[in-house]
Parts: structure tokens; C-alpha cells; sequence
């Protein structure tokens, strides 16, 4: 009777996943196909502003049923897994750099952009506009911004910020070390303290990555604005940023999130 049950319960295990899984390295991308009207599921990062496979790539009809599975590796079709079977093992040193890397990239979020910055990654003149994230804070209305790289802008993207509510961010990067996309969940608030406006941003679930390379985080941050001139006001910063995994291998290291 056991094996019988066994029996009928093998085919809903194994149709069970309804899409892959991809590499930490990867994300998935979903959609549908014109042609088929299936769902198509695709494992890729980005590499200098290019989309390469890597991981498994997902064919459905429109019964959604697979019809076919195709596994990449560095956008080359292979026979081996994408997923990274043994990651590097990671030192203290390793943990202290990538730390530093992601406080280097979070500065875009700071309002702390126009700092003095001793990184190669630049963040000063992707958005200048302060006041337009102070005036949308109080209306709690949504605002859309886009990044672009220039001489002074190391990230590029498009989102929506939501106040008060999660939303999520995506950017390709530049002279980040070796991580060249980053995906995050976020929630950003203002609120307004004594004459002046608290901005206060948490990151949820965070990821730094590129083909070789992948570390996932959360932090929280605030800092006092001066609601008139949109500049943040001096030694009013809290914050702190943890690294909860590092190529795939579980960690917990801290740091303070701060700026000068």
C-alpha cells in the first residue's frame, strides 16, 4: 500500500516547482510568449548592460505544462549545472571588503550623494533633485526616478519609490569592485521630527551580484532633513548594515551604516 502511495505521489513532487531556481548569481525573468502564448522562465544577470543566461531557462504551453528545459551557463547552453556547487569560502577579510562595498553603493540612497567619497564608484550626480523625494514624502505620493551613467553617476536604472510601502529597486552598476547588479526590497518613510524631516529607508532583502560573485544583506538608515533646503542635517545619522550571506555560504557580520 506504501509503494502504491509512493507511486501516485511522484508526479505531483516533481511537477510541484512551477518555475526554476535560479543561481544566487541570477535572477528570474517571467514572461509570455507571443508566439506560444506559454510562459517562458528565464535565469539571467547583467553584464555591462547585457541580459546573459545563466541558470535554467523554462518553456511552457498554454496549459502550462514544460515542454522544455534548457540550462545555461554564462549565456552558453550546458549540460552542468549553473548553480555554484562548492562557493569560494569566505574569510573575515572577505566580509569586511564586501561590507564596504555595499556601504559604498547605499550612499546613492543617503542623501549623503554630494560627500566627499574615496570609492572609484560614483553616486554624486545620479540624482540631484532632493527636494522632489521631500515633496512626494509629504504628499505620499509615488516617485519615479532614473539613474543613468555620466561622470559622476555609477548606476543605472529606473523605479518607482513608495512611501509606507514595500517596492522593489533594480540596478545595473559600474567601478563597484566586481558586482555589477543589484536587486533590493525596500521601504522608505519620512516623518517629521521638530522643525525638521526624518527620511528613514530599511532594506528588506538586499543582493549584490555578478557572475562570480554574490552577497545578500538588509539595513536600516535615517538621517534629519532640513525641510526648506532638502540638505541633511549634520551629525544626525543612524543606521547599521548586516551581511547575511556571502556566495551562497550563510554569515552575520554588522557594521554601522553611516556617512561623513
Amino acid at each position: 500500500m506504501l509503494k502504491i502511495f509512493l507511486l501516485f505521489c511522484l508526479p505531483l513532487f516533481a511537477f510541484g516547482q512551477s518555475k526554476p531556481s535560479c543561481p544566487p548569481e541570477s535572477f528570474l525573468i517571467e514572461y509570455r510568449s507571443p508566439t506560444t502564448k506559454g510562459m517562458k522562465y528565464t535565469c539571467a544577470y547583467l553584464k555591462n548592460g547585457q541580459t546573459i543566461k545563466h541558470g535554467e531557462e523554462w518553456s511552457l504551453d498554454i496549459q502550462d505544462q514544460v515542454v522544455s528545459k534548457v540550462n545555461y551557463v554564462n549565456g552558453e547552453v550546458s549540460q552542468m549545472p549553473a548553480q555554484v556547487v562548492a562557493p569560494p569560502v569566505s574569510s573575515p577579510e572577505d566580509e569586511k571588503k564586501v561590507l564596504k562595498t555595499i556601504t559604498d553603493f547605499l550612499k546613492v540612497l543617503s542623501f549623503q550623494a554630494q560627500g566627499a567619497s574615496t570609492s572609484k564608484f560614483k553616486v554624486e550626480n545620479c540624482d540631484r533633485d532632493s527636494m522632489a523625494w521631500v515633496k512626494a514624502a509629504m504628499m505620499k505620493t509615488a516617485l519615479e526616478r532614473s539613474y543613468a551613467y555620466n561622470e559622476k553617476c555609477d548606476v543605472a536604472g529606473t523605479f518607482f519609490a513608495k512611501f509606507g510601502e514595500e517596492f522593489s529597486m533594480r540596478f545595473n552598476l559600474r567601478n563597484l569592485d566586481d558586482l555589477d547588479f543589484t536587486q533590493l526590497k525596500m521601504i522608505m518613510d519620512f516623518e517629521l521630527k521638530s522643525g525638521a524631516i526624518l527620511y528613514k529607508f530599511e532594506v528588506l532583502d538586499g543582493k549584490l551580484s555578478s557572475a562570480s560573485k554574490a552577497a545578500r544583506f538588509t539595513a536600516r538608515y535615517q538621517i534629519e532633513i532640513n525641510p526648506i533646503t532638502g540638505e541633511p542635517a549634520k551629525n544626525s545619522q543612524k543606521g547599521e548594515l548586516t551581511l547575511i550571506e556571502l556566495n551562497g555560504k550563510e554569515v552575520k557580520a554588522s557594521v554601522p551604516l553611516a556617512y561623513d
